[in-house]
């Protein structure tokens, strides 16, 4: 039971958290982008095809190797022949060209799975690059192999694992969609780098980036292709003696500082293009929750191998979807027309204005002209501004993690200490543009959703806890995350001249609080009972911890049972009587 302070008017609990982000410049002018889509096989996941040099109505691509009647049974995965239709924008299967397991005899390695495919012409043969793993991967493995050019056969005999992923006390590191291409006449191939890490729920993908190496041929014997200068043996991903990060993430951006991928390499001249995949933290893939995650940016470097050589470098002058994307790819007609061709997922605005060059979900082309490309050091990609002051989005903990790895799913507010995932929820909002953070209010599984709030909707503040203390003496350091501490936070914004109150810890550090203040124009002050909250979440009573995730849900249910956006926790309470704020969905 809590008692009242000096300060009468009940308020606030729940959490918001603060990461501060750089604030937003304006948007580039973004044109619409001119999409076909295209007619796939309908295998489970294959969306990756790679055009084969010369045979422009040829691909290879990845098909999933089922277990049982279910389309999107099994793990393992088969590098298939698929053709291409350009009539009617329809690829077609033909037939299996590698179907693990296969063993590699010269090197006396079995892959169980192949995937993700490049391809490219080196001394008159067709090489094909792709992701491999065996029983003693860790990650993803970069594969190389000889490729008949007349029925496109794959010479296992010849093949090599050329780059290994690795595990390092910071975590496991991949090497995987390996991207093979000749730049002045030399072998070359890029790899992504995926880093996973320990957090809470077990390990999580934590960030991507794009390494490479020259590749050599052995002169005599199987004439192989491996890294240049490795003694005819695999590398490890990160090996700086022989690889080079050539596309990093970039810190000072929140939507580039997280995923640095990549997909395609295209030559023309001098110049080389790298189709990357570009994503902020809470971004790990291309269905993760977040504002411009894996959207598509075309680099360019005229030097194949110097450190982030393609950091600076943003395709200026053509739309490219705004869209996550996976395995866009360059590829050309019969008639020598040139296309970037890929799977292109929903957009994930957030809040923000969903831009123009946003395009339709699915596989899809669209028409490029890489001889007139024009590069610029500016990102053409927004900063994220959202159109309302409060927001109420999905989320996941795999997303959270990223930011603080040990919030945990299966007890996402464990006792009145951990404010773990009160924090990654406040910096996750900040990093969608809603600067005064948010809290989670709903968690099931790896499932959540939390409450964003904009600058517009009251101030985030660093508080020494004395003056919280001074409005609710029982708050302290120790005991923050607490419905005396909730009420000491309410009381304070109050008393500033806050009337929605407040909520928190978002940060703490020492005897600093970070919290949030709400105007009466975004929220509402409820005034409720306890009944009507237990009606929403069984779990929540008189006798539970009102900062609770519990109870936390059980005022988002009831803010939204009554017309508001979302709650943002029990301020205050005495007996069956609790004072509950709600979010607005709209200023008032």
């Amino acid at each position: 039971m809590m008692q009242q302070s000096a300060i009468t008017s009940l308020r606030l609990l729940v959490a918001l958290l603060l990461l501060t982000i750089g604030w937003v410049r304006p948007a580039l002018a973004q044109q619409t982008v001119n999409i076909t889509p295209v007619s796939a096989p309908g295998f489970c996941n294959a969306v990756a095809f790679e055009q084969i040099p010369g045979n422009p109505s040829y691909f290879v691509g990845r098909r999933l190797i089922n277990t049982t009647s279910d389309a999107c049974s099994g793990t393992n995965w088969a590098l298939s022949l698929f053709q291409m239709n350009w009539s009617s924008h329809t690829l077609s299967f033909v037939r299996d060209l590698l179907v693990p397991p296969v063993t590699f005899s010269s090197q006396a390695i079995t892959i169980n799975s192949s995937y993700d495919p490049t391809i490219t012409l080196f001394n008159g043969q067709l090489w094909i690059a792709f992701e491999c793993i065996n029983d003693g991967t860790i990650g993803a493995d970069s594969c190389v192999a000889p490729m008949s050019s007349s029925d496109f056969s794959i010479d296992t005999s010849r093949a090599t694992v050329v780059v290994k992923g690795e595990d390092l006390t910071t975590g496991q590191y991949s090497a995987s969609v390996p991207k093979i291409f000749i730049y002045q006449g030399q072998p070359y191939l890029y790899w992504s780098v995926s880093h996973s890490a320990p957090a809470a729920n077990g390990q999580i993908l934590t960030d991507t980036t794009t390494r490479g190496a020259r590749l050599s041929q052995e002169v005599s014997g199987y004439q192989r292709l491996w890294v240049a200068g490795s003694g005819n043996v695999p590398v490890q991903t990160l090996d700086g003696s022989f690889t080079t990060e050539v596309l990093g993430t970039i810190a000072s951006s929140s939507i580039s500082n997280n995923v640095a991928d990549s997909y395609d390499v295209d030559v023309v001249g001098n110049n080389i293009y790298l189709t990357s995949a570009v994503g902020g933290r809470g971004c790990t893939d291309q269905v993760s929750p977040a504002y411009a995650c894996y959207r598509l940016a075309i680099r360019s470097a005229s030097s194949p191998l110097s450190q982030d050589i393609f950091n600076g470098s943003y395709l200026s002058n053509t739309a490219l979807p705004f869209n996550p994307h996976g395995y866009s790819k360059f590829v050309v007609d019969p008639s020598g027309n040139q296309y970037i061709l890929g799977y292109y997922n929903s957009p994930i605005p957030n809040g923000s204005p969903l831009p123009s060059n946003a395009v339709a979900v699915g596989q899809a082309l669209f028409p490029v002209q890489p001889q007139n490309f024009q590069f610029s050091s500016t990102d053409p990609t927004a900063l994220p501004v959202p159109s309302s002051n409060t927001a109420y989005l999905p989320i996941t903990f795999l997303a959270m993690q990223q930011f603080v790895s040990t919030c945990n799913e299966s007890n996402p507010i464990p006792n009145s200490q951990d404010i773990s995932c009160l924090t990654a929820s406040s910096r996750f909002c900040k990093s969608q543009g809603y600067a005064s953070g948010g809290l989670i209010e709903e968690a099931n599984g790896n499932a959540a959703t939390v409450a964003c709030a904009a600058g517009g909707a009251g101030p985030t503040l660093n508080v020494d806890i004395s003056s919280i203390a001074a409005t609710q003496s029982a708050c302290t350091m120790s005991n923050l995350v607490s419905d005396v501490c909730n009420a000491g936070i309410d009381n304070y914004c109050t008393s500033i001249g806050y009337s929605g109150g407040g909520f928190g810890p978002e940060e703490a550090s020492g005897t600093t609080v970070n919290i949030s203040c709400m105007s009466g124009t975004w929220s509402a002050v409820i005034g409720t009972t306890y009944p009507q909250l237990t009606a929403q979440m069984s779990s929540c009573t008189a006798n539970s911890n009102a900062a609770s995730i519990s109870c936390v849900a059980a005022v988002n249910r009831l803010c939204a049972s009554l017309g508001y956006l979302s709650g943002y926790g029990i301020m205050q309470h005495s007996g069956n009587n609790a004072v509950i704020g709600c979010f607005k969905a709209s200023s008032s």
